[in-house]
């Protein structure tokens, strides 16, 4: 029997209470149009987190905002030995089949994050 979570959204924060990760990576994003081409747009951002209880490594999408801390300002804080903590807003994960894999995945989604504090 299929799970009854596939496809639906849900509040990330049953999982993660506090939406408090370790920010290690942020990429651009390109939009596709519909043959699943890349246009070349950015139209968001991915961000690569670590979860402060296990230590996962998990991958969240946000929308193209004006960013809290820059690329390079995070590159160099990380070259520099600093962490940096961020808090997820308006966070949710979505389940869905992977054709590819044959699994199920999880797709998060954030509006927004802040930096919450850095260290060395």
């Amino acid at each position: 029997m299929a799970t009854i979570l596939l496809n639906h959204t849900i509040d990330l924060s049953i999982v993660y209470p506090e939406l408090v990760f370790i920010l290690t990576n942020i990429k651009e994003t390109q939009g596709y149009d519909v043959n699943g081409n890349p246009t070349g747009v950015i139209v968001g951002y991915a961000l690569t987190l670590v979860d402060l209880v296990d230590f996962k490594k998990i991958k969240v999408k946000i929308p193209l905002i004006s960013l809290p801390i820059e690329i390079n300002e995070l590159k160099e804080k990380k070259a520099s030995g600093a962490r940096v903590f961020i808090q997820l807003h308006n966070a949710f994960v979505k389940p869905y089949f992977n054709g590819k894999t044959k699994s199920i995945e999880d797709s998060i989604s954030a509006s927004n994050f802040v930096v919450i504090e850095e260290k060395f």
